[in-house]
């Protein structure tokens, strides 16, 4: 990871067990290697074609961070479930080394692996929040030109060059704090926008890569951030995500993003404790890490879809 979060810390370089006990509900497990797959959407399609869909009510979504497509991995998995229960998780960090991530299963710790623990029962109950925090500046525009990830043309002109005429000086060091001025991304037929990060700046043929998907037709508008807004975006992912469940014994995993974490830099601690003030609740353990990409739901949908630079919170607990 990038971080790991224990009830009331964030730490780093260490080790988090969290311990929970079902008392009525069954999980499966499926893993699968991306080396085994010509491509992300493939391995996501696998990897949830060895889960029971039978009174399945939630997928947790542990991915590789560093060889995977996240949009893509989404989009397999999406395919299969078809939206029969909603999916959430992240992907595995490396620090901000972006080298190599290791996850398993019952199994060898490697790059590569996908893993996905299927939660069953009548008794589950899972709830969901997702919050951003980031202000958006400028017009929105159309993405004109895009493939995958890589952004060319905005409103027909050149996606680097605007950046560039918003953000003045900033944009001399664009590489270094990216960061800083993610892009937000609405997608046709999709109410919500979601924030994508910069991942790379192609100088010669004056294109930005991203990360996940961003794709042509969609809705875009420039984004920056206040301090604050970031931390009370976490204070309402918690509230979303605890809204429909009673106030009793819970699990609440949170993800949030290396991109977050560096934008708040010394007050990154604090985004732990924002989120607990959405639910003071003694009977609640907090876990979680920071990620290199967050899956969660839509708010107010099945679908999931991949996250950058988001507090995502996914609380389970049972109805007894």
């Amino acid at each position: 990871s990038a971080g790991e979060i224990s009830n009331t810390e964030i730490t780093e370089e260490t080790i988090v067990a969290s311990a929970v006990e079902f008392d009525h509900s069954q999980i499966q497990y499926n893993s699968v290697n991306l080396s085994d797959y010509p491509n992300s959407y493939e391995a996501g399609k696998s990897l949830m074609e060895g889960l029971s869909t039978e009174q399945l009510k939630f997928v947790l979504l542990l991915s590789d961070g560093q060889q995977i497509n996240g949009s893509e991995l989404v989009n397999g998995v999406n395919e299969v479930l078809q939206h029969q229960a909603p999916v959430a998780g992240g992907l595995a960090a490396d620090g901000n080394r972006f080298e190599k991530t290791l996850l398993g299963v019952n199994e060898d710790i490697k790059e590569g692996n996908l893993i996905a623990l299927g939660l069953y029962g009548a008794h589950l109950e899972v709830g969901f929040g997702s919050e951003g925090g980031w202000l958006q500046f400028g017009p929105e525009r159309t993405l004109t030109k895009s493939a995958a990830n890589v952004i060319s043309e905005i409103d027909g002109k050149n996606a680097l060059d605007l950046y560039r005429l918003y953000l003045g000086n900033e944009a001399d060091d664009l590489k270094v704090n990216s960061f800083f001025y993610p892009l937000s991304i609405q997608e046709k037929g999709i109410e919500y926008p979601i924030v994508r990060t910069i991942l790379s700046i192609d100088e010669e043929n004056k294109t930005m890569s991203f990360a996940g998907n961003t794709p042509q037709g969609s809705k875009v508008r420039l984004m920056k951030f206040n301090t604050d807004n970031l931390l009370d975006a976490s204070t309402e992912a918690m509230i979303k995500s605890r809204s429909n469940l009673q106030n009793k014994n819970a699990w609440s995993l949170m993800i949030s993003c290396i991109g977050r974490k560096i934008v708040l830099d010394n007050r990154f601690d604090d985004e732990l404790d924002a989120a607990r003030e959405g639910w003071d609740n003694p009977n609640v353990i907090f876990s979680g890490f920071y990620s290199y990409g967050e899956i969660a739901p839509y708010p107010g949908f099945v679908k999931c879809e991949l996250h950058n630079q988001t507090m995502t919170i996914t609380t389970i607990t049972e109805n007894i």
